[in-house]
This record gives C-alpha cells, sequence and structure tokens, in this order.
C-alpha cells in the first residue's frame, strides 16, 4: 500500500472508505477498479523541485505561451526520461537550498537594475 500516497485525493479516499467498512461498493464502478489496480502497480515517483521550476520560468523572460509550455514540457521530460508516463507520479517538492539559491539570484538580479 505504499502506492496510495500517489494517489490522487478521491482515490486515497476511496481506499481509506474501503478499509474502514470491509466492504464493497454496491456497484463496482470503473474508478473503484483503476484505483485497486493502481494501487498494486508498479509506480514511479518524480520529485520536481518548486525552485527550479521557478528558475526555469524566471529565466525565460517575456516569452510566449508556446515558449513556457515547451520549456516546462522539456524540463519534465528529462525528468521522467526511460520511465513509463502512465506510471509516473509527480511529486513537487521545496528545497530550502534551492529557494535560498533562487532568492538570492533574484536579489542579484534587482540590484544590477
Amino acid at each position: 500500500m505504499e502506492n496510495k500516497s500517489l494517489l490522487i485525493k478521491e482515490q486515497q479516499n476511496l481506499i481509506d472508505k474501503f478499509l474502514k467498512e470491509k466492504t464493497l461498493p454496491d456497484i463496482v464502478d470503473m474508478f473503484f477498479v483503476t484505483t485497486f489496480n493502481t494501487l498494486f502497480e508498479d509506480l514511479d515517483k518524480v520529485n520536481i523541485d518548486m525552485w527550479e521550476l521557478v528558475t526555469i520560468i524566471q529565466n525565460l523572460g517575456p516569452s510566449t505561451v508556446e515558449d513556457l509550455k515547451y520549456k516546462l514540457n522539456s524540463y519534465i521530460d528529462k525528468q521522467i526520461s526511460g520511465k513509463d508516463p502512465d506510471k509516473v507520479r509527480v511529486i513537487i517538492t521545496s528545497n530550502p537550498d534551492k529557494r535560498d539559491d533562487f532568492l538570492v539570484a533574484e536579489k542579484g538580479n534587482r540590484e544590477e537594475s
């Protein structure tokens, strides 16, 4: 059940309800089946630091919507390289060291202006 934390909230709630009630729902729908199938799959957890994303976006400067989408998609594709995208679960993290690096760089950029 280690994958439970990698599922969406609705799926986590469904699992909790099932474990609490210890009974199948009257109608076992596709959401129920998919939830439990996913729970027991080999999922790949990929951590993406939000400060890396902020830095990538900020370094773009003014850009078109397409440029922004391309840069973000390229970054994500690089992070999940070699993995099955259907089995990847992205976890957004916040590394305080990267935050500090970002703030120092941001301060330096303002002082140069």
